[in-house]
């Protein structure tokens, strides 16, 4: 974790950029961001938002690193509170490590007293501190992002040439939206004068005498 915060100067910090704050800033406007000239860092996203992906991964960490041992060891953890429940979907965690700023609804066994839920005052101070952090960090290394940026630009043109382009043949629906052939009508058309009158011509009340 250190590594992350030590900012702009270490090689982390492209991994911190390209996988974490974009899930702060939404991706897809992340994406469209790099395409604007210059690719600032005050165009890619505000402090704020990058001091609010730091916090979030701090906070975690601990939690996310304990979550994939688990996993490799192929254990899990039951939550006690619905343990005894009749609910069939026991809701079940991969880590017994709370996070370092937030208390949430999930009982975790290190007798932890919860006052209330959300951010901690401690997270709070942490976020205003990274948020100086930042900003120290961008005007001390203005180049860091546009180069990156670029970086990724130009490695994304170079996937997409090399690429194949499969020519997979594809099912055809049918359909006769243009059919040469003239439709069948459903209704044979009336003969010529069988209507001349209102009434046709064989009609009995044709041959009605006077």
């Amino acid at each position: 974790m250190d590594a992350f915060c030590a900012g702009r100067t270490h090689d982390s910090f492209e991994n911190f950029y390209k996988y974490f704050v974009p899930s702060v800033v939404g991706k897809t406007k992340f994406k469209a961001r790099m395409d604007i000239p210059g690719n600032l860092d005050s165009a890619m996203c505000t402090v704020s938002d990058e001091a609010c992906a730091l916090l979030l991964l701090e906070n975690n960490y601990d939690r996310w690193t304990d979550v994939h041992k688990n996993k490799i060891e192929g254990s899990t953890i039951a939550d006690p509170a619905l343990e005894h429940s009749d609910d069939k979907r026991k809701r079940k965690w991969e880590s017994n490590v709370s996070p370092k700023y937030t208390d949430g609804g999930i009982i975790y066994t290190d007798n932890r007293t919860k006052s209330h839920k959300g951010w901690k005052d401690a997270g709070i101070q942490r976020f205003n501190h990274l948020c100086l952090l930042v900003g120290k960090d961008r005007s001390s290394n203005p180049e860091v992002v546009p180069a990156l940026v670029q970086k990724w630009k130009t490695s994304g043109r170079k996937r997409k040439q090399t690429e194949p382009v499969l020519d997979i043949p594809r099912t055809e629906a049918y359909h006769e939206l243009w059919d040469d052939e003239p439709l069948t009508p459903s209704v044979a058309p009336t003969t010529p004068n069988q209507f001349s009158r209102g009434v046709a011509d064989d009609s009995p009340l044709n041959n009605t005498s006077v």
